[in-house]
């Protein structure tokens, strides 16, 4: 008995192994599926699992709390609007390994003014070919320190708002590992910088920043850590303030700076900068077109911030400018 016992519990655990883990399931939302919102199936979603959504307008929202879920949009993509969840998001993402893809996020505010189409506080993200229209923020993430997030083939357009001296970015990234973004568009901000980047490293590759109508956009990119920034588009319109296309805000460290084959194109009346560095660090700068007015890279700025950094009095033409972007970084975070 005890043999056949044994015996028994062996073959058992051969089934197991053999089945291996549970096989992911796909939920299918939208007119003629069980599901006809996204939120009808957050909760029942497994890790591994995938939600794929029929096109049409869907006033809902989501909270997402499953990890490895990928949330997909069929044909011309869903467009989720006007519907925001716990006062943050009309997609909250709390999982770890989330991908989005060919969704679109619209018109979404909350009553603390910084209503996001997505609200990104889990680990690893990546968003691919997704539209963020006319929301107090495009993407806030208050992720941890080791998430990464990628951005790939988007679009963030008329995002971003300045009420009450806070002005919110397009997209903004706390001081997570990488922020990567390639071949995608920001433009039409109605805040202040398309793109504040607290991460570690800041990777470009192929995007678009500005043009249309800026509004009150300053700074299009406000960043902290190492930056690589190449073939990239930057466009002033003739009414953008006078500020620069990229900040490297880096004031106490040396981070690495490769800026290549970028564009600046400065529809103003004034001399725009590519690349205002506030860093010890000597960028390597390749290939970049700037007009014959324009200038590539300064760092007139730099001793100055630092002095106010120390409480050392000193004067430079450019101080007001410095406080308002310090200003602009604490008003920024998260809450």
């Amino acid at each position: 008995m005890p043999m056949l016992r044994r015996l028994v519990l062996l073959l058992a655990c051969v089934v197991v192994l053999v089945a291996g883990p549970a096989a992911a399931r796909v939920f299918y939302v939208g007119t003629g599926h069980q599901y006809q919102r996204p939120s009808q199936v957050a909760a029942l979603v497994a890790p591994g699992d995938a939600v794929e959504i029929e096109p049409g307008e869907y006033y809902d929202c989501a909270i997402w709390r499953t990890d490895r879920l990928t949330i997909i949009g069929r044909g011309a993509g869903p467009v989720i609007t006007d519907t925001q969840c716990a006062d943050k998001a009309a997609f909250v993402i709390n999982g770890d390994d989330v991908v989005l893809r060919n969704l679109t996020f619209a018109r979404i505010r909350v009553p603390d003014r910084n209503g996001a189409g997505v609200r990104h506080q889990g680990q690893d993200l990546t968003i691919e070919n997704c539209r963020f229209i006319n929301n107090e923020i495009g993407l806030l993430s208050s992720a941890p320190a080791t998430a990464r997030i990628t951005i790939r083939d988007s679009r963030f357009e008329r995002n971003g708002l300045c009420v009450d001296g806070r002005c919110l970015p397009s997209v903004s990234v706390p001081a997570i590992t990488v922020l990567r973004m390639e071949r995608s568009v920001l433009t039409a901000s109605r805040g202040g910088s398309l793109l504040r980047s607290g991460a570690v490293k800041t990777v470009l590759l192929g995007n678009a920043f500005g043009g249309g109508s800026s509004g009150t956009a300053e700074t299009l990119l406000l960043a902290s850590g190492d930056l690589r920034a190449e073939g990239n588009r930057f466009e002033r319109d003739a009414d953008a303030q006078e500020a620069p296309a990229i900040t490297l805000r880096a004031l106490w460290h040396t981070p690495e700076i490769i800026v290549r084959d970028n564009t600046l194109l400065n529809h103003g009346a004034h001399p725009a900068v590519l690349l205002e560095n506030l860093s010890s660090a000597e960028p390597t700068l390749e290939g970049n077109t700037v007009d014959a007015n324009d200038i590539l890279v300064s760092n007139a700025g730099l001793l100055a911030a630092r002095a106010k950094d120390t409480g050392h009095r000193t004067y430079d033409a450019t101080a007001p400018l410095r406080s308002g972007l310090r200003h602009l970084e604490q008003k920024l975070m998260p809450k």
